[in-house]
């Protein structure tokens, strides 16, 4: 299966300010609020953060975001500070992913359809760092239904509680915010990546490529296909 399969949005960051463009083809745009701005990223620009001007992108609510019972996101994502808390990509009042809730450098996702969230343990480190959400609400355990890469590598994830077969979701998405209530971000994001599937963790690696990222129409690197890896040529 090729990695542009099944995906729903892909927003590359390369603008200085303004819309942010989803380069796929459902055309959906991110609203630039309070003046994102822009800095060197894993691959051209990204956007650049900063919570005290409450900056963030945002797209109202569109079924399409709202993908069940399997989600991919990538992010490559640069935290000003690991011993912040920052909400950095989130459907309003329902899921989120954040960084650093749960303590410096914790990589979560969190579910408000069932209150509870799968988190790492300490991954703090500099730059930009390429984090992989996968959920799969078919999965018969809870690590099965939630994976999260760093660095191309799956982490070992604690849960609160069990998860629901289901994500939820609020009626906006954000990137750089939580919600009304705030929760903004610090930093930088790149390469954001979302699909309606559950990506492989063969598909994790291609995507990570080395710590050299793979954009979006994902034509370097490997593409996996069921039963063989075709590599292709440079670029991306």
């Amino acid at each position: 299966m090729a990695l542009i399969d099944n995906m729903i949005a892909y927003w590359k960051m390369d603008e200085t300010s303004g819309t942010r463009v989803d380069s796929h083809t459902n055309g959906l745009d991110l609203t630039d609020n309070n003046t994102v701005g822009s800095e060197a990223g894993v691959i051209g620009n990204a956007g650049y953060y900063q919570s005290g001007n409450s900056e963030y992108l945002s797209h109202a609510g569109d079924a399409l975001l709202r993908p069940s019972p399997t989600f991919t996101l990538q992010m490559w994502v640069r935290l000003d500070s690991a011993s912040n808390t920052y909400r950095v990509f989130a459907h309003n009042q329902g899921f989120f992913v954040s960084f650093g809730r749960r303590g410096t450098g914790t990589i979560e996702l969190y579910n408000t359809n069932d209150s509870v969230g799968a988190y790492t343990g300490n991954v703090t480190g500099t730059g930009y760092q390429h984090v992989v959400v996968v959920y799969d609400g078919n999965g018969a355990t809870d690590a099965d239904k939630v994976k999260i890469y760093r660095n191309g590598t799956s982490q070992s994830l604690t849960f609160d509680a069990a998860f629901a077969s289901s994500i939820a979701y609020g009626g906006v998405l954000n990137i750089g915010r939580w919600n009304v209530f705030g929760g903004y971000f610090d930093g930088g994001c790149d390469e954001v990546g979302y699909w309606s599937d559950a990506k492989s963790s063969s598909d994790v690696t291609s995507l990570y490529n080395g710590g050299a990222g793979l954009a979006y129409p994902f034509t370097g690197g490997a593409t996996i296909f069921p039963t063989t890896q075709l590599l292709l040529g440079a670029g991306g």
